[in-house]
């Protein structure tokens, strides 16, 4: 082979070396780019979720915020009239806004169930509570409407589910009146709201002795304070647009009958002290004191529930979520 030929290869060897390494570099160079331009995509939806999260958080801060201020106003200038206070009458308010945008808040008492280790009372009333925790987990009845991790130990006597009445009083003395006291309970506040006076009648009648009836008056009460609540945002082109809700501490005034600060008609003797007492911090509420709210939790709701649109009177089915 001449050397021309020869000097021809080898020139066009090169050539095609260099073509290949030409080719491989700018393969690199392109997966360079490609694994750059995803992290700053990644990096880029990343900031964005990050902002996303602090403009939801920012909104949840102060709708929370906004939230106890309204129902603190509404809480210490309403009064829940026995004429309009029926069983099953919703409890709340709406707020016609600016951009004729309605907010709808309502109020559901969560109070009925029993915190599954009671703190906040004397060690007698814990004690009892604690037992009556047992008494519905040991019987296969535990669940969202029968147990709670939050919230004042007492029982709503609004709310509480009949196995719940019954293991309160059993709680106090297995051998109590626990299933008539249920009973009676369930049918009264099912004909109307309880007051001071049904109250104090249900303690008496309970079947129970002198010092355990005082037990279970730290145990049991007509004055719910644990509610979920429930947050509707609506205008009249979209309908429902946000939704939210939780966990909120605060007492709802009742319109007190009495003038004064007497024994309400049929109370006994043995509880005249702590009717009157009772009595006395009712008229207090009533008379116009401030009352404090506390979010403990709060989350965004579905805007519809199974049923239809409207979550303003019925608890969404995880309902347990927020923190109960």
């Amino acid at each position: 082979m001449s050397v021309a030929a020869r000097t021809g290869r080898l020139a066009g060897g090169v050539a095609a070396r260099r073509r290949g390494y030409a080719l491989l570099i700018v393969m690199m160079l392109g997966f360079v780019t490609v694994t750059v331009m995803a992290i700053l995509l990644s990096r880029s939806g990343d900031a964005a979720r990050s902002a996303q999260a602090l403009i939801d958080g920012y909104r949840l801060h102060h709708m929370q915020a906004g939230l106890r201020q309204v129902s603190e106003v509404w809480a210490s200038l309403a009064k829940r009239e026995p004429s309009r206070d029926v069983p099953g009458s919703v409890i709340g308010f709406d707020l016609v806004l600016e951009d004729e945008a309605t907010l709808e808040l309502r109020f559901k008492d969560v109070q009925g169930a029993l915190r599954f280790e009671a703190t906040d009372g004397s060690d007698e009333a814990n004690a009892a509570l604690t037992r009556a925790a047992e008494i519905i987990r040991s019987t296969g009845r535990a669940g969202a409407a029968t147990l709670r991790r939050r919230g004042p130990g007492r029982v709503s006597l609004h709310s509480a589910p009949a196995e719940v009445l019954v293991a309160v009083v059993q709680g106090i003395d297995p051998r109590g009146g626990a299933a008539g006291f249920a009973d009676r309970v369930v049918q009264l506040r099912s004909e109307k709201r309880l007051d001071q006076n049904d109250y104090e009648l249900l303690i008496a009648d309970a079947g129970l002795s002198t010092k355990d009836a005082e037990i279970l008056r730290e145990c049991v009460t007509i004055d719910t304070s644990l509610w979920f609540v429930t947050t509707t945002v609506r205008t009249p082109r979209d309908g429902v647009i946000d939704r939210q809700g939780g966990l909120v501490l605060g007492l709802i005034r009742s319109a007190i009958a009495q003038a004064d600060a007497g024994l309400p008609a049929g109370a006994t003797a043995p509880t005249a002290a702590a009717t009157a007492a009772s009595v006395t911090a009712n008229m207090n509420r009533a008379a116009g004191q401030n009352v404090s709210w506390t979010v403990l939790t709060w989350t965004k709701l579905p805007l519809r529930s199974d049923q239809g649109d409207s979550l303003t009177d019925e608890l969404p089915s995880d309902w347990s979520i927020p923190g109960l």
